[in-house]
């Protein structure tokens, strides 16, 4: 899931930011070069596996968010509403906030630990698919591709946090947040 989260945001990147193009051509030339650059040898290794030294792994949200901005932005299609990449972007802020502090051992309680088979955990991101079902909010898919990946063992890891949630994922989804309750304070200031 890593290979693919890696080229799903190298393609991105490069459409949406360098290249500035859409439609099906664009994205399969973007997708053939970066699949290319990342087979690109380097002292013996791929810049794929020396990048992925890096990030060992990637969650699942993450890899669904990358191909759906991708989707979205090479046919001009709106899959997810701004209420689903609002629930996206809340989770893993809330997400990262109750993992990554503790990671660095900041409290007393160890969250990580809850990822090795936490009915807590698992119920609670189940209730939070559920509800957003409820919602018809399409981030639950996400989630639910996650519990998937995590039964299925797509990852090294056996902690469900692993395929939940990831540093890149909890930074930009913290970043989105802030940017999401400063823009109305911003025009309540006007």
């Amino acid at each position: 899931m890593t290979l693919l989260s890696l080229w799903l945001l190298l393609v991105w990147m490069i459409q949406k930011i360098i290249w500035k193009k859409q439609g099906l051509v664009s994205f399969l030339l973007t997708g053939v070069f970066t699949a290319s650059l990342l087979l690109l040898p380097i002292s013996g290794l791929s810049i794929a596996h020396w990048i992925m030294s890096f990030v060992s792994s990637w969650s699942a949200p993450l890899t669904g968010l990358l191909f759906i901005a991708i989707l979205e932005y090479t046919f001009s299609w709106k899959f997810f509403s701004t209420a689903d990449w609002k629930a996206a972007w809340f989770f893993g802020a809330g997400a990262a906030l109750l993992l990554y502090p503790s990671a660095l051992g900041l409290g007393k309680i160890d969250t990580y630990v809850w990822g090795w088979g936490s009915p807590w955990l698992l119920g609670g991101i189940g209730l939070i698919a559920l509800f957003l079902i409820f919602l018809k909010n399409r981030f639950a898919i996400l989630l639910m591709l996650a519990f998937a990946a995590f039964l299925l063992r797509l990852q090294p890891s056996t902690n469900f946090w692993d395929y939940l949630i990831d540093p890149f994922y909890g930074a930009v989804a913290i970043v989105e947040v802030v940017k999401l309750v400063i823009k109305p304070v911003k025009k309540f200031d006007k």
